[in-house]
């Protein structure tokens, strides 16, 4: 119950800050990290096992950030390993978005604290 609090707390956070940009805190997520994949480098497969996302939610938000025209899906010949980049509205977006992300991460560490952020921030994925 606590830790699903503090996944609810610092998700408000984040979600305050970035509500008026038009996108969500899974969606800002994935294009992180699509953009720090690099071009031809990310999938949906490993993207959804580097943000433990399940691949209907991981489908279903990659559908919505296409649609808003952020990224773009090229046919590898794979369908199971199409590759996602940022489209220039998409990087755009991410360069806008970075300071109210950079707001919200001072305010989750004062929220939590900086020892537990440094924990969270350190934690090896499972």
């Amino acid at each position: 119950m606590r830790i699903r609090r503090l996944n609810r707390t610092i998700t408000g956070i984040y979600e305050k800050h970035t509500r008026d940009l038009g996108v969500t805190t899974a969606q800002l997520n994935i294009l992180a990290a699509i953009a720090h994949a690099g071009p031809n480098h990310a999938c949906a497969a490993d993207l959804g096992r580097a943000l433990a996302t399940e691949p209907s939610t991981m489908s279903r938000n990659l559908d919505r950030i296409e649609q808003h025209g952020w990224i773009q899906r090229e046919n590898t010949g794979d369908r199971r390993r199409e590759t996602l980049r940022l489209t220039p509205a998409g990087r755009r977006l991410f360069i806008r978005i970075r300071p109210a992300w950079e707001q919200a991460q001072r305010e989750a560490e004062r929220t939590l604290g900086k020892e537990l952020t440094s924990a969270i921030l350190n934690a090896k994925p499972v």
